[in-house]
C-alpha cells in the first residue's frame, strides 16, 4: 500500500471517529457546565467542611444532624457531577436525572427562602457563640447543625429547580435500592433517624419538635385544642408498659414535659395488678431517682371505700395513688429535670393503666409563654 492510500486510510478512521465521538459542546452548553462546575466546587467545600465537623464526635445527636446534612450534600454533589459528565461525555448516568423546563418563579422563591435561612444561621452561630460548654450551648449548637442542614436541602431543591436535576430518594424493592424521583417542588427529606438523648425516653428538655421527628422518624400530631402538645407512639427509647407519649413543647423553650400513657392492665375489682405494676415501675424509678413522696389515699366521704371498690375509686377519681420525684438543691434529679409524677388510673372495674409524666427545668417558663400568648389573644 502506497503512502497516498495509507494517509488516505488514516484521514477516514480519524473521520469516523471523531464521528463517533462525542460532540463538541454548543455554548448554552459551555455555560452551564461552568456553573454546574462553580456549584461543584461549593459543594465539594461544604462537604470538606461538614465531614471536620462530623470528626469532632464521636456519637450523640449533634453529630447525628451533622451527619444527615453530609448525605444530603453529597447527594447534591453525585447529582452535579453526574450532570457534567451527562453533558461533557454524552454519557448515560446512574442516578435518574429528569430534564424540567427552568422554573424561574421557584429559583426566585428557594433564592428568598435560602437568604432568610443563612440570616437564622448567622443568628443561631451568634447565639450559640454567647456559650461556652454545658447543655444550653449543646442545644444552641444543635440548632445551628439543623439550620445548616435545612440550607443543604433548600440547595438541593435550588438545583432542582435550575439546572432541571432531581434528587433520588432510595426505597427498596425486592431487597434493592431503587432510584425515585422526587418533584421540583418537593424536598427530598433525609430517611436516617437521629441518634436517641440521654435524658427520659432518649429526649431531652429544650429539643424542638423538628428535632424529635427526626429522632423518632415520626410526625408528631397535634392534640386537638391544644397547640402545645403532641402525640406519638414511639419514641427513640421505648418501655414495654406504655403505648403512647404526648410532648409539651415551647416556641421558645423547646420540649419541657413528657407524659408516658401506658397500656390497659386486666386486673380485678381489688386493683391487684394496677397495683403491682405500679410498684414495680415504681422500684425502677427509685433505683434511678431515689425514694419518691408516695400518695395512697381515699377521699374522705367516698363511698367506694371497701377493698373491692377499689378499682371504683380509682375511676371515680376518689382514690388516689400516686408517686412523685422532686427535684430539690440538696437532691437534684438529673437530665434536667424538675419532677417526675407516676400515677394509677382506671377505665372501668377491670381495666387500669398507668400513666408517667416528666416535667423539665423549663417546664415553668414553658408554661408563662403559654399563658402569655392567651392573654394576648384577649
Amino acid at each position: 500500500m502506497n503512502l497516498w492510500i495509507k494517509g488516505f486510510a488514516l484521514s477516514v478512521l480519524s473521520a469516523s471517529l471523531l464521528a463517533c465521538g462525542p460532540q463538541p459542546l454548543s455554548e448554552e452548553e459551555k455555560a452551564l457546565v461552568s456553573a454546574l462546575k462553580t456549584e461543584q466546587q461549593r459543594v465539594t467545600q461544604d462537604i470538606t467542611n461538614a465531614e471536620a465537623k462530623s470528626d469532632q464526635y464521636s456519637g450523640g445527636l449533634l453529630k447525628g444532624l451533622i451527619d444527615m446534612r453530609l448525605e444530603v450534600l453529597r447527594t447534591n454533589k453525585a447529582l452535579i457531577d453526574q450532570r457534567i459528565h451527562a453533558i461533557e461525555a454524552r454519557a448515560p448516568v446512574t442516578l435518574q436525572v429528569i430534564n424540567y423546563a427552568p422554573d424561574t418563579a421557584l429559583v426566585t422563591e428557594l433564592e428568598q427562602n435560602i437568604a432568610n435561612a443563612n440570616e437564622e444561621l448567622k443568628a443561631a452561630r451568634a447565639e450559640a457563640s454567647l456559650y461556652s460548654g454545658g447543655l444550653i450551648q449543646a442545644l444552641k449548637l444543635s440548632a445551628v447543625a439543623t439550620q445548616e442542614q435545612t440550607l443543604a436541602m433548600l440547595n438541593q431543591r435550588l438545583l432542582v429547580a435550575r439546572y432541571g436535576l432531581a434528587a433520588p430518594q432510595n426505597s427498596k424493592v425486592d431487597g434493592a435500592a431503587t432510584p425515585v424521583v422526587a418533584s421540583a417542588s418537593t424536598p427530598v427529606e433525609a430517611n436516617a433517624t437521629l441518634p436517641a438523648g440521654e435524658g427520659p425516653f432518649g429526649l431531652q428538655m429544650g429539643l424542638g419538635r423538628d428535632i424529635v421527628e427526626k429522632m423518632t422518624g415520626k410526625t408528631l400530631t397535634q392534640i386537638p385544642g391544644e397547640p402545645n402538645r403532641y402525640r406519638v407512639d414511639t419514641l427513640p427509647k421505648t418501655h414495654n408498659e406504655f403505648e403512647s407519649y404526648v410532648l409539651k413543647f415551647s416556641s421558645a423553650h423547646g420540649l419541657c414535659s413528657i407524659m408516658a400513657i401506658g397500656r390497659d392492665i386486666s386486673a380485678d375489682s381489688f386493683g391487684i395488678a394496677v397495683k403491682s405494676r405500679f410498684s414495680e415501675l415504681e422500684e425502677g424509678l427509685s433505683s434511678l431517682y431515689g425514694r419518691p413522696e408516695k400518695t395512697d389515699l381515699l377521699i374522705p366521704g367516698s363511698i367506694w371505700k371497701d377493698p373491692v371498690d377499689w378499682m371504683m375509686a380509682i375511676r371515680k377519681e376518689e382514690r388516689i395513688l400516686a408517686s412523685s420525684w422532686e427535684s430539690s438543691v440538696s437532691a437534684p434529679l438529673k437530665n434536667d429535670l424538675k419532677q417526675i409524677f407516676l400515677m394509677a388510673n382506671a377505665t372501668s372495674t377491670d381495666k387500669g393503666y398507668l400513666k408517667l409524666e416528666y416535667a423539665f427545668s423549663n417546664y415553668e417558663l414553658c408554661d408563662q409563654e403559654i399563658k402569655q400568648k392567651k392573654s394576648d389573644a384577649l
